[in-house]
């Protein structure tokens, strides 16, 4: 069991009655990594990798959407 399993699942996401847009969130490689891949509802998108950091034991994230400035930026 990681700490995100609360977040697993597909959301609507709102901020009251707008929504906002749309989250799936789903535990890979046997619990290792945890992915969000979010579509907004103006369509942009963006996608997600939380790890392990292996030495730290520290999750982290990857995040990178289809309007960065830079590659694998946000």
């Amino acid at each position: 069991m990681s700490k995100w399993d609360f977040w697993l699942g597909s959301w609507d996401v709102s901020a009251g009655a707008t929504l906002d847009g749309h989250d799936r969130v789903t535990r890979i490689l046997g619990g290792c990594a945890v992915t969000e891949e979010w579509n907004d509802a103006t369509g942009g998108k963006g996608l997600s990798l939380f790890y392990v950091q292996p030495g730290t034991r520290q999750w982290r994230q990857v995040w990178v959407t289809d309007h960065a400035t830079f590659t694998g930026g946000e």
